[in-house]
């Protein structure tokens, strides 16, 4: 399958046609990839700075995508062969990258594609993986740096910003 490595180091990317096909984990999903967002960590992954992450070897580009749902782990009972999904992959490339044809996604990575409330069509392929993109993230600055738990209460005033 073809797949976008960043360089060791920094440096670029590069597309390399004969990478093998993942295969599930017990807890895994394998997602036929069919949109995928350039986010700030693929800009700096392959501007080089995160040497941390990428001086151990060339690492798969991307990490947030939207795609279709092909095989799942022995585990994995909330999604099945079929479902629309998108997800976030972790950071250090350990479970390949979202710029390629297949992806192997743990199952807490994912979601299924959203759908608009009144019932009409669904997101677009490049709206889910936005979607996922940028809930994480406010996900993220909830649990991490706002310590947000259940039964807190909170007041949102201003949603119009993308996080």
């Amino acid at each position: 399958m073809k797949a976008a490595l960043i360089h060791q180091g920094g440096g670029g990317v590069e597309v390399v046609n004969n990478m093998s096909k993942p295969t599930p984990g017990p807890c895994d999903a394998i997602i036929k990839v069919k949109a995928a967002v350039v986010g700030d960590l693929d800009v700096l992954f392959a501007r080089g700075l995160f040497p941390e992450i990428i001086s151990k070897s060339n690492i798969p580009a991307g990490r947030v995508f939207s795609g279709v749902v092909e095989s799942v782990g022995v585990k994995v009972r909330e999604i099945v062969v079929g479902d629309d999904v998108c997800g976030v992959l972790p950071a250090d490339g350990s479970c390949g990258g979202a710029f390629s044809e297949f992806v192997c996604a743990p199952r807490h990575c994912l979601v299924k594609r959203p759908s608009p409330s009144s019932g009409g069509d669904p997101l677009s392929w490049e709206t889910s993986a936005v979607v996922a993109h940028v809930g994480v993230a406010a996900l993220s600055a909830l649990h991490f740096k706002l310590k947000v738990s259940p039964g807190d209460l909170m007041v949102v005033t201003d949603a119009a910003s993308p996080v």
